[in-house]
C-alpha cells in the first residue's frame, strides 16, 4: 500500500523561497540528491510558474492542481502540483497525475502513523529515559498533526473550488455567446458549448484566426464567417489574462449577424428619408426666392419671405451634414480642403446663441494663446470650414446650456507646433450617469429637446480631420472639452472614426 501510494508522487515542506526543509514521501526519486532548493528540479520554463505557485500558497493558504515539468532521468516531466500552508509552514504535494493527489495524502498520513506506533512501542518496550526516541515521537506526532489539519483545510477549500467553478461553468455554458481560453500558439484551452459548436470541437484555431485574435486591441472588431453556407457576422472581443501561470488569450464572439441587418435597413431609410425631404425642400427655398423678386410686396412679407428662404437653407444644411456624417461612419467622405479661420467660426458659434447667453446672465470670454482676441488675430488650419462650424457649434452649444445661471463660458484657442487646441469650458458638470458615454450615439440626459448626437458628430468630425476631442468634468471645476486638430488636413485620415 505505501510503496504504491508512494510511488505515485512525492511530498515535501519548503519555506517561502523554495528552499527544500524536509521530504515527507519521494516515491518519484527527486531527492536523492538532496536538493537544497526545489527550482534546481524545474526546466527554465516552469521556475517563473513554480515562483507564482508559492507566492500563491502564501497569499491564499492553497493552490490546487498547478501542471509544472519536473526533470527526471526521462527528461522534463508534466506533473501536477498542489500545495497548502499551514501555520509558517508550505506543504508541497508532486504527482504525476491530479486523481492521485487525495490518494497520496491519505496514504502519507496512514505511514506516519504507523511509524508513530512502532516507535511508540519501541519506546514503551525499552522503558523510559530515552530521550533521542522522545523527541523523535514528539517530532512524528507533530508533523501528524499538521498534516491532519492541513488534510482537513485542503478538503474545505477544495470543495469550495469545485461549487465556484459549477456555478462558472453554469454561467459560461448558458450565455448566448462563444467564449473560450486560447494560448499563444492557439492551442484551445478551454471553450464553453457554443465556442465548441461553432469551431466543431476542434482543438486548435487555424491560421486565419490567430493573427485576428493577435492583433485585436481594447475595441471589438467585427469579421465575417461562413457557416453552413451562410455569412455570419461576429462581434470579437479579445483579453489577455494568465492561465494555469501562463499567458493566454480570453475570447469571445456573439453574433451580429441581424443587429448589423437592422442597421442597414435604418440606415437605407435614413438616406430614402433625406433624399425625400430635400426635394420640397428645395422647392420651398426657390419659391420663397422667386417671390421676393416680386416688387409689388411690402418690406415686412419681404422680410419674412427672406427669413423662410434662410431657415429653409438651415434645414437643407443639416440634412446635408446628417449625409455627411453617414459618409463619415462609413470611411467614405471626401473632403473640400481650404483655408479655414477658426476664430471668426467661433464668435459666430457664440452669436447664434446670443438670446440664450443674454436670458440667463453668461458671460464669454474667447483668448489666443492666453490672451483675449483681438481685431486682426487668426488662426488658420486646412480643413473644411462647414465641418469646422458644425463641430464647434455642437460643443459650444452644449457648453452654453450646461453652464448654470450668471455663470461662463470660456474658448481658449492655442497655436502648437503640430496642432491646434481648443478648450470649451463651462462650470457646469457632466452628469455621473453618461460621464463614461459622453461621446456615443444618442446619450443625453436633462434635456427635453436633446437628441444625444452633438457630441457624437463632433468627435466623428475632429477624428475625421485628422485630430480628436477629449472630455475632463468633476463637481468643483465644470467641464473642459478638448478640441485638437492639425495644421493640415492633407495628413488626416478620410476614414473617420
Amino acid at each position: 500500500m505505501q510503496e504504491r501510494a508512494l510511488a505515485a508522487g512525492a511530498v515535501f515542506q519548503c519555506d517561502s523561497y523554495g528552499h527544500v526543509e524536509r521530504v515527507l514521501a519521494d516515491g518519484l526519486g527527486l531527492f536523492h540528491n538532496r536538493p537544497a532548493s526545489f527550482f534546481s528540479l524545474l526546466d527554465l520554463g516552469s521556475q517563473p510558474k513554480f515562483h507564482s505557485f508559492l507566492n500563491t500558497l502564501n497569499a491564499h493558504g492553497a493552490a490546487l492542481s498547478w501542471e509544472m515539468n519536473v526533470l527526471t532521468g526521462n527528461g522534463a516531466t508534466p506533473m501536477t502540483f498542489f500545495g497548502l500552508r499551514s501555520s509558517d509552514s508550505l506543504f508541497c504535494i508532486v504527482s504525476r497525475s491530479p486523481d492521485n493527489l487525495f490518494t497520496l495524502y491519505d496514504d502519507l498520513l496512514a505511514m506516519l502513523n504507523e511509524q508513530a506506533a512502532l516507535l511508540r512501542d519501541a519506546q514503551q518496550r525499552k522503558g523510559n529515559g530515552h530521550e533521542e526516541e522522545d523527541r523523535m515521537l514528539t517530532d512524528f506526532m507533530q508533523l501528524n498533526n499538521e498534516l491532519v489539519n492541513a488534510r482537513r483545510e485542503l478538503t474545505l477549500k477544495n470543495q469550495e473550488v469545485e461549487r465556484q467553478e459549477q456555478r462558472l461553468r453554469r454561467v459560461l455554458n448558458s450565455i448566448p455567446d462563444a467564449v473560450f481560453v486560447v494560448d499563444r500558439q492557439g492551442k484551445v484551452l478551454f471553450s464553453n458549448p457554443v465556442a465548441v459548436c461553432l469551431f466543431d470541437g476542434c482543438p486548435e484555431l487555424g491560421k486565419r484566426w490567430l493573427p485576428m485574435i493577435h492583433e485585436c486591441g481594447d475595441e471589438p472588431r467585427e469579421i465575417c464567417m461562413l457557416t453552413e453556407g451562410d455569412n455570419v457576422t461576429l462581434e470579437l472581443r479579445v483579453s489577455t489574462l494568465d492561465w494555469e501561470g501562463e499567458p493566454a488569450y480570453l475570447v469571445s464572439m456573439r453574433d451580429v449577424s441581424e443587429r448589423r441587418k437592422l442597421e442597414m435597413v435604418r440606415e437605407d431609410m435614413e438616406r430614402i428619408t433625406h433624399h425625400d425631404i430635400k426635394s420640397p425642400l428645395s422647392g420651398i427655398i426657390s419659391l420663397a426666392a422667386m417671390s421676393r423678386e416680386d416688387e409689388g410686396l411690402t418690406p415686412e412679407l419681404r422680410q419674412q419671405l427672406g427669413m423662410i428662404e434662410n431657415a429653409g437653407y438651415r434645414v437643407l444644411k443639416m440634412v446635408n451634414m446628417s449625409l455627411d456624417l453617414y459618409k463619415m461612419e462609413q470611411g467614405n467622405y471626401t473632403f473640400h480642403n481650404e483655408d479655414v479661420d477658426l476664430i471668426p467660426i467661433v464668435f459666430r458659434t457664440l452669436d447664434d446663441k446670443r438670446p440664450m447667453l443674454r436670458a440667463r446672465g453668461v458671460q464669454t470670454h474667447v483668448r489666443l494663446n492666453g490672451t483675449a482676441v483681438q481685431s486682426g488675430d487668426a488662426l488658420v488650419i486646412r480643413a473644411e470650414e462647414t465641418l469646422c462650424y458644425s463641430m464647434l457649434a455642437n460643443l459650444v452649444a452644449n457648453a452654453v446650456e450646461a453652464s448654470p445661471d450668471d455663470g461662463s463660458v470660456e474658448v481658449d484657442m492655442t497655436a502648437g507646433r503640430t496642432q491646434v487646441c481648443i478648450d470649451i469650458a463651462n462650470q457646469g458638470a457632466v452628469p455621473e450617469e453618461i460621464r463614461h458615454r459622453f461621446f456615443e450615439k444618442y446619450v443625453t440626459l436633462g434635456k427635453r429637446s436633446g437628441t444625444g448626437i452633438g457630441t457624437y458628430s463632433a468627435r466623428l468630425i475632429a477624428k475625421t480631420l485628422g485630430g480628436d476631442v477629449i472630455m475632463r468634468t468633476d463637481d468643483q471645476t465644470g467641464t473642459v472639452v478638448s478640441v485638437r486638430l492639425p495644421w493640415g488636413v492633407e495628413d488626416a485620415p478620410a476614414d473617420g472614426a
